[in-house]
């Protein structure tokens, strides 16, 4: 046995065995959009999912919330309390009035925008054009 195996060194091509050369690290991707989903032992799911996720509160809001959360987000509807301001009683059931109109088209615009956010976010971007998208958005 030769004395670099017996001290457990790797050879070094002396002709006996090949030359141990490590694998450098694949350079990861540092692009802002969404990064590809790879399949298999090595997949990036979470930091596909963090991606998808952070895309989808930019672009909808309370909507996107859906990717982490797993079911769909309703916001609290939490009245302003106003009643230290020194305002009667029908200023204050005017402006409580106007806090759940903005409530109410707040869930309205989160249940339209729901068609489009499954559309942008779980068909197959590449394979589909836009306009295919809207004519999807619109049957919706």
């Amino acid at each position: 046995m030769s004395d670099a195996r017996a001290n457990g060194k790797a050879l070094t091509g002396n002709g006996k065995g090949k030359v141990f050369r490590p694998y450098g690290k694949k350079a990861e991707d540092k692009t802002d959009g969404i990064p590809l989903l790879k399949y298999g032992k090595g997949n990036n799911f979470y930091k596909f999912k963090a991606a998808v996720s952070t895309q989808a509160i930019k672009e909808f809001g309370n909507l996107g919330k859906l990717i982490n959360l797993e079911e769909y987000y309703v916001p609290v509807f939490d009245p302003p309390d106003l009643t230290n301001q020194g305002l009667t009683a029908a200023q204050l059931g005017a402006m409580r009035l106007e806090a759940i109109k903005g409530y109410a088209k707040n869930i309205e615009k989160m249940k339209d925008n729901r068609p489009k956010f499954i559309v942008t976010f779980f068909f197959p971007r590449k394979k589909m054009s836009n306009s295919l998208t809207e004519k999807y958005i619109e049957c919706i």
